[in-house]
């Protein structure tokens, strides 16, 4: 816990977007004449509601349901000056209640979160902003970020592919190279689906070949009511290579403003168009690996639809050819 914290807090370019995006959303709440009341889910040190207040919000509720980190924030907004403004509630976002006597005074009119992992939904972001849209803040309501969108890119990758599989494990027993072989069916069993996170920009380009472009999934738009019901979205591609499809790729991006000027990418360099060493490290959001059920044969330019599917906490993917 300490080491993932330490990542987030030192993550430059997380903490820039974060407060660009606030100071952009209370700007916004202050145009229409309200005070900006602000509920920061998962506030961890309070370091956003501290930037909610810097940024001129007239109240902010924190809520941390780890009570050693909810007990730190309160000694950190105090140290800081911010005891007047900022009230630590250690409970999770689903128990706090709002009204008189209640946790909250009222309903807030911005919403600021970080609940997101590599996957961007295994923390439980859905079920928390489902329930907070319908129980903690107002129904015009400014959100930080503002939407996420997840990419995709289908790959053919030999490396990839066998971190999924069980090749034959070589010993030597009695003096004679033995190999254990595993039945058949293990290989062909899909599993249940589960996202590989890896530091992508760390996997030499030799080691796989992109079969299609990079496509938008699906976006979420955290301003509005959000739904933890399972879903799917499918998008048509046309394969620029032919080869042997078992991977997908996957990554997500946040708009921390309804304009999508402030954009923190979790893209590799490569559709960045930069260099490696150029984008910040960090190792509490990397980069998705899913592997499609079976490899399936692609003919550039033929068609095909790409489905990704998510419940509350995962998302998993898979192809299928355009019928003739």
């Amino acid at each position: 816990a300490r080491s993932c914290y330490a990542d987030m807090l030192n993550d430059k370019d997380r903490n820039t977007k974060y407060f660009q995006g606030i100071r952009a959303a209370v700007s916004r709440v202050k145009e229409r004449g309200e005070k900006a009341i602000v509920l920061d889910i998962g506030t961890g040190t309070g370091l956003l509601s501290m930037m909610a207040v810097t940024a001129g919000a007239d109240f902010c509720y924190g809520v941390e349901v780890f009570k050693p980190m909810a007990n730190t924030a309160v000694k950190i907004v105090e140290k800081n000056g911010f005891g007047d403004k900022i009230k630590i509630i250690n409970k999770h976002s689903t128990e706090v209640t709002v009204g008189s006597g209640g946790d909250m005074e009222s309903r807030a009119n911005i919403l600021i979160t970080e609940l997101f992992d590599t996957e961007l939904i295994g923390e439980g972001a859905l079920p928390s902003y489902e329930h907070a849209h319908k129980h903690l803040v107002q129904e015009v309501c400014e959100a930080v970020p503002h939407r996420a969108t997840i990419y995709a890119q289908l790959v053919e990758s030999k490396r990839m592919w066998s971190w999924n599989k069980l090749s034959p494990i070589h010993i030597q027993a009695e003096g004679v190279q033995k190999a254990i072989v595993f039945p058949p069916e293990m290989n062909v069993c899909p599993g249940a689906p589960s996202v590989c996170d890896i530091q992508l920009n760390q996997v030499p380009m030799r080691d796989f070949v992109p079969l299609s472009e990079v496509v938008p999934m699906f976006s979420i738009d955290f301003s509005k009511p959000v739904s933890r019901a399972s879903a799917f979205y499918t998008v048509k591609l046309k394969p620029v290579k032919s080869g042997k499809a078992q991977v997908v790729l996957s990554w997500w991006e946040i708009d921390m403003d309804p304009a999508g000027s402030i954009k923190c990418s979790l893209a590799p360099y490569w559709v960045q168009n930069t260099f490696e060493d150029s984008l910040p490290w960090r190792d509490h959001w990397m980069q998705c690996v899913y592997f499609l059920p079976n490899e399936e044969p692609v003919t550039q330019g033929q068609s095909m639809d790409l489905t990704a599917f998510h419940d509350d906490y995962s998302v998993w993917f898979k192809l299928q050819k355009k019928q003739k």
